[in-house]
């Protein structure tokens, strides 16, 4: 299991639902002054962390997974980062696992904008 040592204050800037999370009275998370995140691996949640503090993700990430993350934190921008990724990395050999990511997402304007324009260009 990774630990990761953040500044809470950080976190509850950039996240709305990590704010909620360690602010409201009687949550495990504001009592432990600790997350689990069980939906991403390591990597994944480094890359999340990355963007909360910078702004900026390494190349090598998994977007879609990071996608997620970013959603189910409300972290500003990070969707709209993922999508781009996706998009611009598009290709023949993942052209299923991009489709999936964004259909995953429609809820967000972004993705699904990009969802209808790659269908399209099929």
């Amino acid at each position: 299991v990774a630990r990761f040592e953040v500044h809470r204050s950080v976190l509850c800037t950039r996240s709305p639902v990590l704010q909620a999370m360690f602010t409201q009275t009687g949550l495990k998370e504001g009592n432990e002054r600790n997350v689990d995140i069980k939906n991403a691996e390591p990597d994944e949640v480094e890359a999340f962390l990355e963007y909360v503090y910078t702004g900026e993700v390494a190349e090598n990430v998994d977007f879609a997974v990071l996608m997620t993350l970013g959603d189910e934190y409300q972290v500003k921008g990070l969707a709209e980062l993922c999508v781009d990724s996706l998009v611009s990395s598009l290709s023949e050999n993942n052209v299923m696992s991009v489709l999936g990511a964004l259909r995953r997402h429609q809820h967000l304007e972004v993705a699904a904008n990009a969802y209808a324009k790659v269908l399209r260009s099929i």
